[in-house]
């Protein structure tokens, strides 16, 4: 979700009407963290947060540099990146830290290649992955990264078809892209570099990709899309590629899900949306499909949710 929505004229006036559910979301045990771009915040939820629920932390203030945020990751140590669009930069925060705090290391500069970035996530080793919606690129940072440093790799160039990244994920050694420029998903082997040929390419009329946004997997490898076009979550199986057909799909009026961002997913396959158009987090259950209502939702004004754009799973 870039700043303004994707679409023009983007606001948070949608109704929350349908937004009722109440069970709680157990399932994230360690909780979640959202990036808010309405508010330059990151917010911090227990695992079964629901309803008008307080944040359990809010990183804000200009200490913390948040410009724009627009991704985020957190990694097997609990360090957060954050991806900020408004000064391409990356800010990067130690664990379970609360309030006006200065983040431990900031990427940003030209020789990062950083251009309105939009999502990242971390590999198993913490090398970092940006997408960057400027560009047409995914930079590929090592641990430790900070300053005017160059990527250790990139990925760009005609022949790779990154059209508008949005948003990245990682799984069993591949890149999975999700690009709003062409309503396509682009899979990359995740050594690749340079004018890299996808893998794959989820693409065409019968993928129901629609502005797509940002992707997860779930643990058994499935792909799971959220769609700002349609307000939407697309899902599709593992190897997915070419004019595929979604093994699922979410939508309609109880969905709850008005332009959504980046997703989560839980081990149980409990999926944590961010909803920029009614600054909630809905959470829908492992098999949810058609118009299904969430399973529970995080919204009101004492969340401090504002234009909620990325979601990503605390690890301790």
């Amino acid at each position: 979700m870039t700043p303004g929505g994707r679409a023009a004229g983007l606001t948070a006036a949608s109704t929350l009407a349908v937004l009722a559910a109440t069970t709680p979301a157990a399932a994230f045990k360690a909780g979640i963290a959202v990036a808010n771009l309405g508010s330059n915040s990151v917010t911090t939820y227990a695992g079964n947060a629901s309803g008008n629920a307080n944040p359990r932390s809010r990183i804000r203030g200009r200490k913390t540099r948040l410009n724009q945020p627009t991704g985020i990751a957190v990694n097997g140590a609990g360090v957060m990146a954050v991806a900020n669009y408004g000064d391409n930069s990356v800010t990067v925060y130690k664990p379970r830290i609360n309030g006006n705090v200065s983040p431990v290391a900031t990427i940003r500069g030209a020789k990062t290649r950083l251009n309105r970035p939009l999502g990242l996530a971390f590999d198993a080793a913490s090398e970092l992955y940006v997408v960057n919606g400027g560009n047409n690129s995914v930079t590929i940072f090592a641990p430790g990264t900070r300053g005017n440093v160059a990527p250790r790799r990139t990925i760009a160039g005609s022949r790779t078809r990154l059209s508008f990244p949005e948003a990245i994920a990682l799984f069993s050694g591949r890149l999975f892209v999700p690009n709003g420029g062409s309503d396509t998903v682009t899979i990359f082997d995740q050594r690749a570099h340079g004018d890299a040929k996808p893998a794959a390419t989820i693409t065409g009329p019968r993928t129901g990709l629609n502005t797509p946004d940002g992707v997860t997997l779930t643990r058994a490898g499935n792909i799971v899309i959220t769609n700002t076009g349609n307000n939407s979550l697309t899902f599709f199986a593992r190897h997915a590629s070419g004019d595929a057909l979604p093994t699922a799909t979410v939508m309609g009026p109880r969905t709850g899900i008005d332009l959504p961002g980046q997703p989560a997913v839980d081990a149980a396959g409990t999926i944590a949306v961010p909803n920029y158009g009614t600054d909630s987090v809905t959470f829908y259950k492992s098999g949810a499909n058609g118009d299904a209502a969430p399973s529970s939702t995080i919204s009101s004004r004492r969340t401090r949710l504002h234009g909620p754009t990325a979601i990503a799973v605390l690890r301790r």
